[in-house]
């Protein structure tokens, strides 16, 4: 689990949005690549990532301390 924090307001789905855009830049997907799969109206959000397992599993060992 990854605790992230966006400025959008939790208006019209722009939170949601701007938090998948934020995912992406941080594993290096396109925008598309990220989906918002549960937690539309929640602070607990899931996503996937249209990347392999080893991908994710490399960018997170590099971000997180």
């Amino acid at each position: 689990m990854l605790k992230l924090a966006v400025t959008a307001p939790a208006e019209d789905g722009r939170a949601n949005e701007d938090l998948a855009r934020v995912i992406a830049d941080l594993f290096g997907l396109r925008r598309s690549g990220v989906q918002l799969v549960s937690g539309v109206r929640s602070r607990e959000k899931r996503f996937r990532l249209e990347a392999s397992a080893a991908v994710v599993g490399k960018r997170l060992a590099e971000i997180l301390p």
